[in-house]
């Protein structure tokens, strides 16, 4: 059984990672002696509209409006888009490196693998039975695949100190056969910090003003729409990932904000539950309302996301629903076990007793 992980930046913020775009506009924004005027201009325009930028995505989009009524060309917006992206990528790589690996590589091995495992733990008997249910259609051990959001290498390494002791990931029973679990494999759809760094929107739609790159070529324009621009990239990054995306039994969303610029990822995987009746989507959602005394607000805001979830796809309204039947909202953090490994010593010093005593 296939289950696969879409893990986007709340997972390395959840380890104590500094990786919004918010902070690193923070170091982004001061003028340095190597801008050029241009780059200076680009920042100050971020600069007034600092909270659009927490966006970023969103805002280049957007920001394609504003550099044709000042008259700059798509020349110059390309060079700030790449400014942009180089300097987040060095930033980002910095981050990185402030979670020391050597000497927590235990705890990261036993936490992330306790952490898979505990997918459908979120949930009440009634739902947690009814993804079981379609589990028992599949035989053999589950199988870990995960598909990166993210630029940074901090999932591959988790993988891989996971990866160094399998037998953490423990073994799948089913009908009096045992198997053996395991992790498949790790893929960056959107690049990463060392190379082919994709960072724009889904599609021409969310450019406010396209024309901006009228009579330019098309390289121009598609180094901002993400499907276009692995595109460019020619390793397939779009094909493998939605390739490994088609092998899934389950899929579990982690980290992410199911918003508008990765709308073909939403898309793809409601076509995907079309087709096959028993695949199930977990949402995490660490916004949900608390699932606890009386359930009607955190019900309530269950069947938003699912219809919100669905709006990405042109299926069929009866679908839908079928569809959303099979979408699960996750609020509990089944990387808790991860949580703020960097700059929380007291944290630290709790898993590592509680990894002596395993």
């Amino acid at each position: 059984m296939n289950v696969t992980f879409l893990v986007g930046n709340g997972f390395d913020m959840n380890m104590g990672l500094k990786t919004t775009y918010k902070a690193f506009l923070e170091k982004y924004v001061v003028e340095t002696d190597r801008d050029t005027e241009l780059i200076r201009h680009f920042k100050s325009s971020i600069l007034k509209e600092t909270d659009k930028w927490s966006s970023a995505e969103t805002a280049f989009g957007a920001a394609t409006e504003q550099f044709k009524s000042e008259g700059y060309t798509a020349e110059d917006y390309c060079l700030c888009h790449e400014d942009f992206c180089v300097n987040l990528a060095d930033y980002l790589l910095r981050e990185e490196q402030r979670l020391n690996y050597t000497s927590l590589n235990g705890i990261i091995s036993k936490e992330f693998s306790e952490g898979i495992l505990k997918y459908k733990n979120g949930f009440r008997e009634a739902e947690r039975a009814a993804i079981s249910t379609s589990e028992a259609t599949f035989g053999g051990g589950l199988i870990f695949n995960f598909i990166s959001f993210n630029y940074t290498d901090v999932l591959n390494l988790c993988f891989n100190a996971a990866r160094s002791n399998s037998s953490l990931l423990g073994k799948r029973v089913l009908n009096g056969v045992t198997s053996a679990n395991q992790l498949g494999k790790v893929l960056h759809v959107h690049g990463t910090v060392h190379r082919d760094m994709v960072l724009g929107v889904n599609d021409i739609s969310q450019i406010a003003a396209p024309s901006l790159f009228d009579g330019y070529d098309a390289e121009y324009i598609n180094q901002l729409i993400k499907q276009k621009t692995n595109e460019i990239n020619e390793e397939n990054s779009d094909k493998k990932a939605y390739d490994l995306l088609k092998q899934s039994d389950l899929i579990y969303i982690y980290g992410m904000s199911t918003g508008e610029t990765d709308k073909l990822w939403w898309d793809r995987i409601c076509i995907l539950m079309k087709q096959k009746s028993n695949l199930h989507l977990i949402i995490h959602k660490h916004s949900a309302p608390e699932d606890g005394l009386i359930r009607r607000a955190f019900r309530l805001y269950v069947n938003e996301e699912r219809q919100k979830f669905t709006a990405y796809s042109n299926i069929d309204a009866d679908k839908k629903k079928e569809i959303e039947a099979r979408i699960h909202i996750d609020k509990t953090n089944i990387f808790a076990g991860l949580s703020m490994l960097v700059d929380n010593p007291a944290n630290l010093q709790i898993l590592e007793e509680k990894l002596v005593t395993v």
